[in-house]
């Protein structure tokens, strides 16, 4: 059996997702929609329009492909971590 999620008044934690493919973003943000503790703060395809987004709404996660247009995803999660390493 599979507890049901606890409600608390914790404001969600923001996700920011990074994949190239817009099926996949599309898939990921409906599932996440689905969770009370998680908001899709932003979708992007590749590494520029990414850190855009980073800039104005300073996610709590990011969902992350490894290959994306305009760059390594893991490229991507160095500059983020090293521009906001909390």
């Amino acid at each position: 059996m599979i507890d049901a999620p606890q409600q608390t008044d914790a404001k969600p934690a923001t996700v920011l997702i990074v994949d190239g493919q817009p099926a996949v973003r599309e898939g990921l943000a409906n599932r996440i929609s689905h969770l009370s503790d998680l908001q899709v703060c932003g979708e992007a395809g590749d590494v520029e329009s990414a850190l855009a987004i980073v800039s104005h709404t300073i996610p709590d996660l990011a969902i992350v492909d490894i290959d994306l247009k305009g760059g390594s995803g893991i490229e991507l999660i160095k500059l983020l971590k090293d521009a906001n390493p909390a």
